[in-house]
């Protein structure tokens, strides 16, 4: 963003990749929380209008998924479809080892998200703690950091899940695959604006079975494995979603969707979204020059 920011208009072909929009988070995080003050309006104005002009200034804009896009047009009505093209994030998943491509076999379930408000694992430990299924020894990992670390770890605590829920922090990728390995489920509790979910893409390599919520890209990556797999962004349907998945009689619906799970995550690696990145910028490039 920088960069376009501050660069002049040249005859360089200038494409700006949109992950996310931090205004409109912002913006709705503080209306949520009643706290959308004078300060927070200006920041918000500040953040849009740094966003608004990386947009005009760009020859194409990239992004990761179809919500993302539909973000776009909604918020800047002056974009055309043509302007936008959608590609999915990628990742090494080719390079994963095949001995840990399968579920793990203990009763363990991973979270892996920047702690923040819109990433929802406030909700997720609610969800963890209702649905009962610590008593029946199951265990959830949390990987990431970020502001809301030390809240989520006291509220561990308070709902007398700490026992069973354990806070990881950063860690290395050697450390998250050994992790993902072990488990059999994977939760991605978002509670607004996921733009794509690489850390979903890449525990379905592992061959974990992915629960998603409905806010934002997630489905796209999920929603033809199984519909089961998509719950909404609230304590109560995230608490159903785990007592689906954990129950007894998911257990052989569980290998079947872990094969699944492993074949979609295999369209995302590199080696292919590469090569649909270099093919975008060699026809915007022809098409800049005339």
């Amino acid at each position: 963003m920088g960069n376009l920011f501050f660069a002049r208009r040249s005859d360089a072909l200038q494409v700006y990749v949109f992950h996310a929009s931090p205004a409109l988070e912002l913006r709705t995080k503080a209306v949520q929380s009643d706290s959308f003050n004078l300060p927070v309006r200006f920041r918000v104005w500040v953040l849009r209008e740094l966003e608004r002009r990386c947009l005009s200034k760009a020859d194409s804009v990239v992004v990761l998924s179809e919500f993302s896009k539909r973000i776009l047009l909604q918020e800047y009505s002056w974009l055309e479809e043509s302007d936008i093209t959608v590609l999915p994030g990628g990742s090494d998943v080719a390079g994963i080892d095949a001995k840990t491509r399968r579920p793990g076999t203990s009763k363990r379930l991973i979270a892996l998200r920047r702690l923040e408000w819109r990433t929802g694992v406030d909700l997720l430990l609610q969800a963890f703690s209702d649905s009962g299924i610590a008593e029946q020894g199951w265990e959830l990992d949390v990987i990431g950091s970020g502001s809301l670390a030390d809240e989520l770890q006291e509220r561990s605590k308070s709902l007398g899940i700490d026992a069973a829920v354990t806070f990881h922090g950063l860690v290395s990728e050697e450390g998250k695959s050994d992790l993902l390995s072990k488990a059999q489920l994977f939760v991605l509790p978002t509670r607004a604006f996921e733009g794509f979910g690489l850390a979903t893409v890449e525990a379905m390599a592992h061959g974990l079975v992915p629960i998603v919520t409905s806010a934002g890209a997630s489905p796209e990556i999920v929603g033809d494995i199984d519909p089961e797999l998509v719950c909404e962004p609230t304590v109560s349907s995230l608490t159903t979603a785990l007592q689906l998945w954990t129950s007894i009689e998911y257990q052989d619906k569980i290998a079947e969707v872990s094969t699944r799970s492993s074949k979609v995550a295999a369209a995302y690696d590199w080696s292919s979204v590469g090569a649909r990145y270099l093919e975008l910028v060699d026809t915007l490039a022809a098409k800049k020059m005339g």
